[in-house]
């Protein structure tokens, strides 16, 4: 009896089986998608600075090869357009530029679609601290190379407004690559010395973790204020070297100036500082 019942269940489920492997339901087509770029506008780039984008396209068989188009302009000097679609590089100089890609599918007719970008360089605002490169090393260039000494001034830059006034300035120098991490002393970077010079007094703390300093300011003219160099050796290759400012932990950053405590000054038009 127990046979019965077993080969009875067999039979059962392989008619299930049959019945499940004849279903005639089909199967609901994808949504067609056009090909097209779904890139608008690239960003506004500024010289002296990282700049990094990626087109993206829609539709057609992937992957997706981009190119600029036949008759294209270049693109601005400094950066390059890669076959994945990204646009990255340092921006030398401003300007209006205007640009067409081209980008093919993988289909086996493959299809190709061009689209003219616009896009603006502008020299960036320069905040009134900056840090300048000598001519070894500089971050309008490509990349820098391993155990690449660089000569690095720190500079205050004030209008004429502040000129007599301004005694005084607060912040934190951070070095960072391209994706704004902070390097590693030591691995990546060793700064060999620091010098102040005499106009320049330090008051709290070191030109890494926080630097208060005073000086003089009067006998200088509006002209930027040397207020400390530093040697960097890079102990590997780095891209779009960058330094920042950022605030002490009091939260202070900037110039004592004449009526307030610590305002930024702003200053524009200098392509060759560095503080993105």
């Amino acid at each position: 009896m127990r046979k019965v019942f077993a080969l009875f269940t067999g039979l059962v489920l392989l008619s299930m089986l049959a019945a499940c492997s004849d279903d005639t339901t089909p199967t609901p087509p994808k949504p067609h998608v056009d090909f097209e770029i779904t890139t608008a506008a690239v960003p506004v780039a500024y010289t002296c600075s990282p700049y990094n984008t990626t087109l993206a396209v829609q539709g057609g068989t992937a992957p997706y090869t981009w190119t600029l188009a036949p008759a294209s302009n270049p693109l601005p000097e400094g950066i390059v357009l890669t076959p994945d679609g990204k646009i990255s590089g340092v921006m030398i100089a401003a300007g209006d530029f205007s640009f067409d890609v081209r980008v093919t599918d993988s289909s086996p007719t493959p299809q190709s679609l061009d689209k003219v970008f616009d896009m603006s360089v502008d020299v960036a605002s320069n905040p009134s601290l900056a840090v300048f490169f000598d001519g070894s090393a500089s971050v309008c260039t490509s990349a820098t190379a391993s155990w690449t000494p660089v000569n690095c001034y720190i500079f205050i830059m004030l209008d004429e407004e502040n000129v007599n006034c301004a005694q005084a300035t607060e912040f934190k120098l951070r070095i960072t690559d391209v994706d704004n991490a902070d390097l590693d002393a030591g691995s990546q970077y060793a700064i060999t010395s620091v010098t102040i010079p005499e106009h320049v007094a330090v008051t709290l703390g070191d030109l890494f973790a926080g630097m208060a300093l005073s000086f003089n300011r009067p006998m200088y003219g509006p002209e930027p204020v040397l207020v400390a160099s530093f040697d960097l050796l890079l102990l590997e290759d780095l891209q779009n070297l960058s330094f920042k400012f950022d605030a002490n932990p009091n939260g202070s950053l900037g110039i004592a100036s004449c009526d307030v405590g610590f305002p930024i000054v702003n200053v524009t038009g200098r392509e060759a500082a560095i503080n993105y």
